[in-house]
């Protein structure tokens, strides 16, 4: 299995940490929820299970090494639960929403013009673009030409 793999996949698991208490989509919810169901089944069935409880309750720098060690070691050595990994990060790269946003909750004391403003996503995923929301204005607030472009 290549590396970029174990990472892309440790990855979204430390940010599946991290974000827990933030709205995320509910299918992304539920891919990451598999992806970690399918990792912790293999570290059970390895005996390493803790190794993963450990990072999830205590997610340091170095928790998050010995988890990443002992996950590439497990893509290395099953590549069934390599090829199963990837499978789901595919779904998740193709499912992933991506948000752009630009001028959100800015309070301007006085004036303010601000030049042309382009947008654009280049990715197939799914895009949100916001511009310009929860703006305090104390002046005047001039804007140029804003593209938003999927």
């Amino acid at each position: 299995m290549e590396i970029t793999t174990t990472a892309v996949a440790s990855t979204l698991v430390f940010k599946a940490l991290e974000k827990s208490g933030q709205k995320l989509g509910e299918n992304l919810i539920n891919k990451i929820g598999q992806l970690i169901n399918i990792i912790r089944e293999k570290f059970r069935a390895r005996g390493v299970e803790g190794i993963l409880v450990q990072m999830e309750e205590s997610p340091t720098e170095a928790n998050k090494q010995i988890f990443q060690t002992i996950l590439e070691t497990q893509t290395v050595q099953d590549k069934i639960f390599a090829e199963n990994l990837k499978v789901l990060i595919d779904e998740l790269k193709s499912d992933s929403q991506i948000s752009q946003i630009f001028l959100k909750n800015i309070d301007i004391a006085g004036d303010a013009d601000i030049g042309d403003i382009s947008q654009v996503s280049t990715s197939n995923s799914s895009v949100s673009q916001e511009a310009a929301t929860n703006l305090k204005l104390g002046g005047n607030l001039k804007i140029g030409n804003v593209k938003q472009q999927n």
